[in-house]
């Protein structure tokens, strides 16, 4: 990130909390793990990756926004498609590969059929595949390349618009209202439809704008008290929902409250002021490694599942999760990097 730059440490923070509600739900799911009074909060975890979406739009339209007059020139578009593909399709490849290998419950024609599909990385086109080889974790991957795709044309769109407010509520109300037609119609789930996170990460987009031109206004928002506020209250609404059986397991539905609270905690978060987490190695490492956080729990439930204790069943999947996504970190994404800015130099700090 430039000098030039806040760091938004607000963000860091909501990132690895994503990531780790994200995980809590994967060990409820794949090792029954029980959360007591946060149950019924957990057991929907799934609607935080909305959250990671509308985060990626908003911290993609941040870093870039004030390299705008150099930005839209086919040199540095190029250049940035290169730095996504640099930092995503390597461990995504490799990752998947281990998988397939090791851990895999097709057969080896199957999955050579589906090679194509992973390596273009376009599973999440093809939402029957959900249940199929890894897509079940890789469709995220999948959908933020595409994100990443439609970035640049976004961006143009919106930093140049006057009505981001109307297309703020556009886009919402689709997310809101086309989960009821899903379910009336009983249609495919769109969990991991490209063109659904694409939306989410268009409302991100939409939300930096206008946290970007409000400058200094509305302090109170920024407060930790307001932010703690938001918090608690998507985990009160959301626990009364499941209590009241309010479409259960259908995360999409959930965009009703998912949505507004996350819009108001990205936006919150965004404008904290914290100087101990600003010079905090952990948060910026913790946030760095979310993504292989998120992608080396494929490893870790079929290795933990036999363990016989309960609660050692989930810390050990834990710290499992955690070594491997820091050996993957420093073995790969690291070295990836700093080649990454040896070759292209400049264009290092847009994230």
């Amino acid at each position: 990130m430039s000098d030039n730059i806040k760091p938004l440490v607000g963000l860091d923070l909501f990132r690895i909390f994503a990531a780790f509600i994200i995980f809590l739900f994967h060990a409820n799911i794949h090792i029954a793990y029980k959360f007591g009074l946060f149950e019924p909060f957990i057991k929907m975890g799934a609607i935080f990756m909305t959250a990671f979406f509308m985060l990626s739009g908003f911290v993609l339209y941040y870093t870039v926004h004030n390299k705008r007059e150099e930005f839209f020139n086919s040199k540095i578009i190029k250049k940035f498609y290169v730095k996504r593909l640099w930092q995503i399709m390597p461990q995504y490849l490799v990752i998947s590969t281990l998988w397939v290998i090791f851990f895999s419950k097709e057969n080896l024609s199957t999955e050579l059929v589906l090679f194509p599909i992973t390596i273009l990385g376009i599973e999440s086109v093809f939402t029957s595949l959900f249940n199929i080889s890894h897509y079940g974790g890789t469709w995220f991957i999948s959908c933020i390349l595409f994100c990443y795709f439609i970035f640049p044309l976004l961006y143009e769109l919106i930093s140049k618009g006057k009505y981001c407010g109307v297309i703020y509520i556009i886009v919402t109300f689709i997310l809101t209202y086309s989960p009821f037609i899903v379910e009336i119609f009983k249609l495919s789930n769109i969990y991991s439809n490209p063109f659904f996170r694409i939306l989410e990460f268009t409302l991100g987009i939409i939300l930096a704008k206008i946290y970007l031109s409000m400058g200094n206004r509305y302090k109170i928002l920024f407060s930790w008290p307001v932010i703690l506020l938001e918090f608690l209250g998507l985990i009160l609404i959301v626990t009364y929902a499941v209590k009241r059986n309010f479409y259960i397991n259908n995360y999409p539905m959930y965009n009703i409250f998912a949505l507004p609270l996350f819009s108001l905690m990205i936006f919150s978060l965004s404008g904290l002021k914290c100087k101990w987490g600003e010079k905090s190695y952990l948060i910026k490492y913790l946030s760095s490694i979310s993504y292989l956080f998120y992608l080396t729990q494929f490893f870790v439930w079929p290795i933990v599942i036999n363990i016989n204790d309960n609660l050692v069943r989930f810390i050990g999947a834990l710290l499992l999760c955690l070594c491997m996504s820091i050996i993957f970190y420093e073995l790969m994404e690291k070295p990836l990097k700093k080649l990454f800015l040896n070759k292209y130099n400049g264009l290092g700090d847009i994230n």
